[in-house]
């Protein structure tokens, strides 16, 4: 039995009654979708890090549930608690194929934004990312990727605050607002003045 805090108590009642999924491991199922969806809910509750495994597997059903007791069973008793990180690892080993991974890896590697609006390219790669943690460890490198994929202007119109320390989301909007200028035909996106607009006003960053 979990022995809760307090505090821990009133948060833990708080992210069960945020209704969390189960998992059972069937072909129909997104262990993915799972796997995220509970990080997301712990993390609201602040519990990710103390008990985030532990919640996370008593959620596991059927073979799901077999595979974690037999998981368990290898390390010695004693054994400090199998954090967060690892256990996502082991639990996209065993539920999401390596063909599903490498797939995506593979698609989201050679994905450019070309005829797609950026709103478009943008949910391509965030679909496509969900099996590319590997290529995409840190948010510095998914908006490395993002950027790359972009057209010539929009990417020449953003890639100064890429690198220069702008969140993710602030170079989405960057593109989204260059992307709806070059509709309008205003003004050349290519040159100085799209630029410092966007590395100033829309990240609110050095030069605002």
């Amino acid at each position: 039995m979990v022995v809760l805090k307090e505090d821990e108590q009133r948060r833990y009642e708080r992210f069960r009654k945020m209704d969390p999924p189960q998992f059972q491991g069937g072909k129909s199922e997104d262990a993915n979708e799972f796997l995220t969806t509970y990080r997301e809910l712990l993390d609201v509750v602040g519990l990710a890090e103390s008990h985030g495994v532990r919640y996370a597997t008593l959620q596991l059903r059927g073979p799901a549930r077999d595979w974690w007791r037999t998981y368990l069973g290898v390390f010695p008793v004693g054994s400090p608690p199998v954090a967060w990180e690892q256990f996502s690892s082991a639990f996209q080993d065993r539920f999401i194929p390596w063909s599903v991974r490498e797939e995506s890896h593979l698609r989201f590697e050679s994905l450019r934004q070309d005829g797609l609006s950026v709103t478009e390219y943008e949910a391509r790669c965030c679909k496509l990312s969900r099996h590319a943690l590997s290529i995409i460890p840190n948010e510095t490198e998914r908006i490395h990727r993002f950027v790359r994929g972009l057209t010539f202007s929009i990417r020449s119109a953003v890639f100064r605050a890429s690198r220069e320390g702008a969140s993710f989301q602030s170079i989405v909007s960057a593109a989204i607002e260059v992307e709806l200028m070059e509709k309008e035909e205003f003004g050349d996106p290519k040159g100085d003045f799209i630029l410092g607009q966007f590395h100033g006003a829309s990240f609110g960053g050095r030069g605002s």
